[in-house]
């Protein structure tokens, strides 16, 4: 177990890396095989706004369309975000590739054609998210290796349920890194709400009794079911917007 000073350090790098960012595109620190070629902008399947209680129903409404998403390796989800003064798109995938031996979130963004694969690992007796390229290196910023441990957030609520809200504040902050600082944090709080249900939908699609090794051990410590996610999806409105306070809270 690691030590409470270790614990804070590791937090502390992950708000400073976020700050540190510039407001202009990252440096081309994320490798990827996609041709960078800007053509017409895809479709979205949803829009981000600057609202945040009109993100808030469009969010609660996005359940079937993520169980999709996670079903079928063709299906791409586009979410249309509001970045540095202008439109920006991002297209989830969940896929199969030389990441990793597993169906896994691959994400793409439209301006630039930058894509990252996030995958599962573990940190201890903690699970952890990374972010890797193509052939799943995982992305080094400033020296440090993008893989963010659960254990840098704690959530008040236990169960499987402060499992998942959990991921999905790691998440948060993976995805802050990458955007970078264009990206509101309200914003990489909804991405990462859409994309942790999704590939904890693709994980309990799975089943734990075909699951082995890290997949095997991770569904079974968190839990996860379909109704933790319809149940969070369920939350009224009041309490989604907290909990995306608590989320942008971690960014900052």
């Amino acid at each position: 177990m690691e030590s409470l000073a270790e614990n804070i350090s590791r937090r502390q790098f992950c708000q400073q890396l976020i700050r540190l960012l510039p407001a202009t595109a990252l440096a081309p620190w994320i490798l990827s095989c996609d041709n960078p070629v800007i053509s017409e902008p895809p479709e979205p399947d949803i829009e981000l706004t600057g609202n945040n209680t009109t993100n808030i129903a469009l969010l609660k409404n996005q359940f079937t369309t993520l169980q999709d998403l996670a079903s079928d390796a063709s299906q791409k989800y586009v979410i249309e975000i509001p970045s540095n003064g202008s439109r920006d798109y991002l297209t989830l995938q969940i896929i199969k590739n030389r990441a990793a031996d597993y169906c896994h979130l691959r994400i793409k963004r439209y301006t630039d054609g930058e894509v990252v694969n996030v995958l599962w690992g573990q940190d201890g007796i903690f699970p952890s998210i990374k972010l890797t390229d193509d052939r799943g290196n995982t992305l080094v910023k400033n020296e440090h290796p993008l893989e963010f441990s659960f254990n840098l957030i704690n959530d008040s609520e236990s169960g499987s349920i402060g499992w998942l809200k959990r991921g999905i504040k790691i998440l948060a902050i993976a995805l802050a890194v990458w955007l970078g600082a264009k990206v509101v944090g309200w914003i990489v709080a909804a991405v990462a709400f859409l994309a942790f249900n999704a590939m904890v939908i693709g994980l309990v699609i799975a089943g734990v009794t075909v699951l082995a090794g890290l997949l095997k051990w991770l569904a079974e410590l968190t839990g996860w079911t379909i109704e933790d996610i319809t149940e969070l999806l369920g939350r009224a409105a009041e309490e989604l917007l907290a909990f995306f306070d608590e989320i942008v809270a971690n960014l900052v």
